[in-house]
Parts: structure tokens; C-alpha cells; sequence
């Protein structure tokens, strides 16, 4: 019986850090109380995030190994990678995609390029 509430006492610690250092916010935690009644919802959820974000990620590899970058289809793909974030409150990765605006205003390819490193 020790060995899970150590095991539950680490899920909570981890989760903290995760709030500690601003890569979940509140949202996370309405998902989280959904409980089990709701698992199944939580699961595609979770499936959709990760398949979304993956594909996202992609296409903006795709748009940054273009000899002539297009900005609007790199800002396009943030929005929607932006908007996949929202729905499961990854605060930093909705950072990202907001100073990604700053960088596609200004055509900063540097920068543009520096933070998808950081949300890969």
C-alpha cells in the first residue's frame, strides 16, 4: 500500500512542477475533475491534443524548409496550434504561439524558428 501513495504522492509533485514552471494552467485541472465518469471524453481529449499538435509541428517544419517562407501559412498553423492548446491549458505552449505573432509581423524567420524549437 506504500508504494502507491509514494506513487501518488510523485503524480502530485510532478504535476506541481508542471504548474511551477507555467506549462499547465487552470484548464488542465477542469479537465482533471472530470473524473472518471468522463475518462473516455478525457482520452479522446488527449488524443486529439497530441495528434493536432503533431501535425501542426509538421507543417510548420514543411513551411520554415521552404526556399521563400510563407508567413501567412506559418501564421496560419500557429493560430490552429494555438487553438489546440487552449482547449487543454498548455500555458507555454500558448506563450509560443503568441510571440510567434510578434515574429510572423515582423518576418522574423530567426525568431519564428528559435520558438518552434521550443515547442517541439
Amino acid at each position: 500500500m506504500e508504494t502507491v501513495n509514494q506513487l501518488q504522492q510523485q503524480y502530485v509533485d510532478f504535476l506541481s512542477s508542471l504548474y511551477s514552471e507555467g506549462l499547465l494552467e487552470n484548464q488542465f485541472q477542469n479537465i482533471q475533475m472530470l473524473g472518471e465518469d468522463e475518462a473516455q471524453f478525457v482520452s479522446e481529449l488527449l488524443a486529439l491534443y497530441f495528434e493536432d499538435s503533431e501535425r501542426c509541428l509538421h507543417n510548420l517544419t514543411t513551411a520554415f524548409d521552404q526556399k521563400d517562407v510563407d508567413y501567412e501559412k506559418v501564421h496560419d498553423i500557429a493560430v490552429e496550434l494555438y487553438d489546440c492548446n487552449l482547449s487543454l491549458g498548455t500555458q507555454r505552449m500558448n506563450n509560443v504561439c503568441v510571440t510567434f505573432r510578434s515574429c510572423y509581423k515582423s518576418k522574423n524567420l530567426e525568431g519564428l524558428v528559435f520558438l518552434f524549437t521550443l515547442a517541439q
